[in-house]
């Protein structure tokens, strides 16, 4: 019997992979296949950053304030945080790709290379060449629950050239930051029930671009049914949810039609997919 160990090893931000046991040395392969990149979504990492043993950040303000009725002027420094260097809750994304498997599965079978970028990265431009054009064929993003405006509008302008966006999970593009590069801080703007200029915040928005994700993304962070319909409801947000319109004559919006008629999945009980 031969027990083989896969290691997992830390990778810093840039680094392209080409092969099975690449270490980053030498010039990368350019062989056939697609150009990836990853995000990794520092943004929202360093708003959860005290669920995973980081500092104080948004959600402690979320916690304190939400009963507020009034505008809020204290406790503002949770809004106003330093950068966290993390994954968040795409640990386990983070550690596929930053692993022998994940370099072999990615880098010899599917990809030319690939590239782990942040949302600083995407925020400063990195998806696009000087002349404009993509630097990537597809763009993988994890939880990105919060991203600036400049990220957001690249990922739209990316897969209006034709690029491919794959997301990995629910809840993206929920709420507008700003980074600041001189302080490496990050700000919330709108979004998540909240908004905030740098003195004041007061209740707004669940979702900051909710009309525009219908309009590319397919839809928003969405809702569910009220509490009294048990057992279609869930605690975290009072939304009517009636199930999900049809439409289309894609395959798969053919097949769904053929199996359960111009609405589908009429209950929708849990906040991510992940629980599903």
């Amino acid at each position: 019997m031969c027990l083989v160990i896969i290691p997992y090893f830390a990778v810093p931000l840039g680094t392209k992979y080409a092969y099975f046991g690449w270490t980053g040395e030498g010039p990368p392969y350019a062989g056939e296949g697609i150009s990836v990149a990853i995000v990794k979504p520092v943004f929202s990492a360093t708003a959860y950053s005290a669920s995973f043993g980081g500092p104080d950040s948004f959600y402690q303000f979320y916690s304190k304030h939400g009963n507020d009725s009034k505008n809020v002027t204290t406790d503002l420094n949770l809004l106003n945080v330093s950068i966290v260097d993390g994954w968040g809750w795409s640990g386990d994304l983070g550690k596929y790709i930053s692993s022998y498997v994940g370099d072999y599965g990615l880098g010899s079978i599917a990809a030319r290379s690939f590239t782990i970028l942040s949302d600083i990265d995407v925020t400063e431009g990195g998806l696009f060449n000087q002349s404009g054009s993509s630097r990537f064929d597809v763009v993988v993003l994890g939880f990105t629950e919060y991203v600036t405006s400049e990220e957001y509008h690249a990922y739209q302008h990316f897969v209006a050239l034709g690029g491919r966006l794959v997301m990995m999970d629910a809840s993206s593009f929920v709420a507008e930051v700003k980074y600041y590069p001189q302080t490496n801080h990050l700000a919330l703007v709108r979004g998540h029930n909240w908004g905030f200029n740098g003195k004041t915040a007061w209740h707004d928005v669940c979702c900051r671009w909710e009309n525009e994700n219908a309009n590319w993304v397919g839809s928003s962070q969405c809702c569910t049914t009220y509490t009294d319909k048990m057992p279609c409801s869930a605690w975290w947000v009072q939304r009517k949810y009636d199930g999900v319109n049809i439409t289309g004559n894609y395959s798969i919006s053919a097949e769904l039609k053929q199996r359960f008629g111009p609405v589908a999945f009429r209950c929708y009980r849990e906040q991510r997919e992940k629980h599903d």
